[in-house]
């Protein structure tokens, strides 16, 4: 049930994990890591979480594209700058958004799509490219934050103020997504870049954890054990909560 990948690359560790959950007959979850030795000149690393949508057909096809599409986007790849990383992931994204939603169009079961959360290391920063409620956090200091903001439905209701955090998982909508790839025809993702530094971990995950398992035992979890036992660990704690969808996170460690 369990793939778990592990590159220990230089200055930094990332490591991976995916689990079908208990509810789930198949997972339709993807992940992929890049190791150093793999990526361009000036890029340490890179990750990618891809959760294919239950809702529609063909969502591990979806997620497989997704992570195909970002790592092909390496191959070949020179970088100059910090700018260069922002247009190819962005353009990844953009890329794997027209294909899943053509291969959608062309789907007798129906459309097709997946959230999608990428991440780059490069020169002291982490670059990330999001659609979807798939996550991306950094821990620091035994404190953990979200780096990106999840589209959805009560996601946006929690922004306005109309229900709590609290209220939105457990909210009998909380699936419904607003953005993701395959869905429209076009895609504007979302690009952020964050400083890091020694002792930092950079999470990305599907809603399959963060859903199930709240922020302050995933940073407890993060910040008392090694990074793949952290991983294993936290999968072990959402399917111990439930295990409602698939599961996957991917993880960086600064040492």
């Amino acid at each position: 049930m369990k793939d778990r990948k592990r590159y220990p690359i230089s200055r930094i560790e990332i490591v991976g994990a995916t689990d079908v959950g208990q509810k789930r007959l198949r997972n339709e979850d993807s992940f992929r890591i890049i190791q150093s030795d793999d990526c361009p000149d000036n890029i340490d690393g890179a990750l990618i979480v891809a959760d294919g949508m239950g809702g529609h057909a063909a969502g591990d096809v979806a997620s497989q594209i997704a992570v195909d599409t970002f790592v092909g986007e390496f191959e070949g790849f020179e970088t100059k700058d910090a700018g260069d990383i922002l247009v190819l992931i962005g353009d990844a994204l953009i890329k794997a958004n027209s294909l899943i939603y053509e291969a959608g169009r062309q789907n007798t079961s129906g459309s097709m799509g997946t959230t999608c959360t990428a991440a780059v290391i490069s020169r002291g920063k982490v670059h990330i490219a999001h659609a979807g409620d798939s996550r991306g956090y950094i821990q620091r200091d035994k404190e953990l934050s979200q780096l990106t903001e999840d589209h959805s439905w009560v996601a946006q209701l929690v922004r306005e103020g109309h229900i709590t955090p609290e209220q939105a998982r457990v909210h009998p909508n909380r699936n419904v997504i607003t953005r993701a790839l395959g869905i429209d025809s076009e895609l504007v993702p979302d690009i952020i870049t964050e400083e890091i530094q020694t002792g930092d971990t950079i999470l990305l995950c599907s809603d399959g954890l963060h859903g199930l398992v709240e922020d302050g035992d995933i940073s407890e979890t993060l910040d008392d054990l090694a990074i793949q036992d952290a991983l294993d660990a936290l999968i072990r704690l959402a399917n111990d909560k439930g295990g409602d969808d698939n599961i996957t996170a991917v993880a960086v460690a600064i040492h």
